[in-house]
């Protein structure tokens, strides 16, 4: 094999997409040749509320970044998708449980105020020092906190559905000091919890200073991580599920980790970036079915338990901004992107050791239903293609399409699909999706929309075949007096026709007779020259055209 026939392959496969097609990778990407497959659960795109005209110090570099731009999707449409709202509607993934935490000190941290703590200064006289939700972990410590974040862990964590023993379980934190202290108390606290059951091998750091931490990863997966189970040992000896049953890490096990029998995932600090809550809440959402052979006894795993200490699905609820730019970090770390601020808070270049007795002030249960998190929606949305599936998968729409009755189907549509508390998109944002996908320049009918979602139309009109097609009608039915030769006056009565169904100041004109105020459209001879021609146009429009004219009418 030459040199030169390493190049050479029929298929590329860039697996994690959103970040190996960047940076060094970039030129290992671009190395290759043949066809390149995107792989990836959170595509960024780099491109979003970007001005092309405008942008110009950054613009190279955000278009190699952006994924859709690399596999040349336009738009925000892959080239296939398979979002977590399909994967629950068709029940092969699953929703969380979420329980929001909050102790009294982070719930402090967490307002616009953030929490004040008088300190002692070199001076030795007394002054407040305030810290926000970002702080937590970097200039504020307060090892109570972690404690009862801990206990709330082993007080509210789902358990292994065969031997009853604390489920296992993934702990996300701030830094890799973090990740040791929570693992030190998890262990001290399972010591008590569970006597003579684990050796300080509950809980295991998995995070990059450690070593041997990649096999770890492993090993908590395929149920090889500290040894057998004791638990599995007093009454399930053969059972496939390991000792250690917790996994404390920071970054390393978001992206594209699997492990299955995964119940409990814990969020021990703030995120700001969407695509690493949906990377880490993402590592829960696999079915499995435990198994013990030699009884034969099954259970299946239908949900799966989200700790939130630090309000991140509140904020990515109600506070982030889905349509903001993406920044363009140089730096690829877990809280980075997309990093707007989540509150207000006053920074301290000291460490402070609060020292303050915590506990829980309030905890809150949100069950997640098919409709996915706000989140699930925003970030990626691909309306029209919820919309195809939901014409597709209607019983009832389907038996109304059945009896070849489209205007029942919309009325159906309009009255008990849209504007639903439950649903979060109407007519207007689907056919904004559909013209970001088809281009089309005009108002696409509902009735479009739903005709094409049936299969009965594959392609949309653009607004010019459009004008054109009512045109034609309009000719027609009204039959101008325009002689064969005069092709001038029959372009000036096009254009006239145009005109008036595309623009409403026009149409006021042309309605109330104010020829005069005309002139920025057409001129005096022009208009002396269509004559009784004039009142066609909106005779036929008011006519035929009373549902349709809105749709040329559109963004102008």
């Amino acid at each position: 094999m030459t040199s030169s026939s390493l190049l050479i392959f029929d298929l590329v496969i860039s697996d994690e997409a959103h970040r190996s097609i960047g940076g060094n990778s970039r030129a290992v990407f671009e190395y290759f040749l043949g066809f390149k497959l995107g792989l990836t659960a959170t595509p960024k795109n780099f491109l979003k509320g970007v001005d092309i005209k405008n942008e110009t110090n950054n613009l190279e570099a955000r278009k190699i970044r952006d994924t859709y731009k690399t596999f040349g999707c336009e738009g925000t449409d892959p080239t296939y998708r398979y979002d977590l709202k399909k994967g629950v509607s068709d029940e092969f993934l699953l929703n969380p449980f979420v329980v929001d935490a909050r102790t009294e000190i982070t719930t402090e941290l967490l307002s616009q105020q953030g929490y004040s703590i008088q300190v002692e200064n070199e001076d030795g006289n007394s002054e407040d020092m305030n810290f926000g939700t970002r702080n937590f972990e970097k200039t504020f410590f307060n090892e109570d906190t972690n404690r009862v974040f801990c206990e709330t862990i082993l007080a509210q964590g789902y358990l292994d559905p065969i031997t009853k023993e604390f489920g296992k379980t993934l702990v996300f934190c701030v830094s890799r000091a973090h990740a040791a202290k929570i693992t030190n108390i998890l262990n001290q606290l399972a010591n008590y919890k569970f006597p003579n059951k684990y050796e300080s091998d509950f809980a295991m750091q998995v995070t990059s200073d450690v070593l041997n931490c990649q096999e770890f990863t492993k090993n908590f997966s395929s149920n090889k991580l500290q040894g057998r189970s004791r638990f599995a040992d007093d009454n399930f000896p053969d059972y496939d599920t390991c000792k250690a049953r917790v996994c404390v890490t920071v970054g390393m096990m978001t992206t594209g980790y699997d492990c299955p029998d995964l119940l409990n995932i814990a969020l021990m600090r703030p995120i700001f970036s969407p695509s690493d809550f949906v990377q880490m809440k993402g590592r829960g959402t696999r079915k499995h079915i435990f198994k013990y052979a030699e009884t034969g006894e099954i259970a299946t795993k239908d949900k799966f338990l989200l700790l939130d200490f630090f309000g991140n699905c509140e904020y990515f609820e109600k506070d982030f901004d889905y349509d903001a730019k993406l920044k363009l970090n140089v730096k690829q770390s877990s809280s980075t992107s997309n990093d707007n601020p989540k509150i207000l808070y006053t920074s301290s270049s000291g460490k402070i050791d609060a020292s303050q007795a915590d506990s829980i002030a309030t905890e809150t249960i949100i069950h997640i239903g098919k409709e996915g998190m706000k989140i699930d929606r925003e970030l990626y949305p691909e309306d029209r293609q919820q919309f195809k599936y939901l014409i597709q998968n209607s019983e009832i729409i389907q038996k109304i399409n059945k009896e070849q009755d489209e205007l029942a189907v919309e009325d159906y549509i309009k009255s008990e699909v849209f504007n639903k508390p439950n649903e979060y998109w109407n007519a207007e944002k689907i056919r904004q999706s559909y013209e970001k996908k088809y281009k089309t320049g005009r108002k696409i009918p509902l009735i479009e929309m739903i005709q094409n979602a049936l299969g009965i139309t594959s392609r949309f009109k653009d607004r010019d075949e459009r004008i054109e097609e009512e045109y034609q009608k309009f000719v027609d039915i009204q039959k101008p007096n325009i002689a064969i030769y005069e092709a001038q006056k029959a372009q000036i009565l096009r254009n006239y026709f145009e005109a008036y169904i595309s623009d409403s100041e026009f149409r006021t004109f042309a309605n109330n007779g104010e020829y005069a105020r005309m002139d920025n459209y057409f001129s005096g001879p022009e208009l002396t020259m269509l004559n009784g021609s004039l009142q066609d146009v909106p005779l036929y429009a008011s006519e035929y055209l009373s549902r349709e004219i809105s749709e040329f009418d559109w963004r102008r």
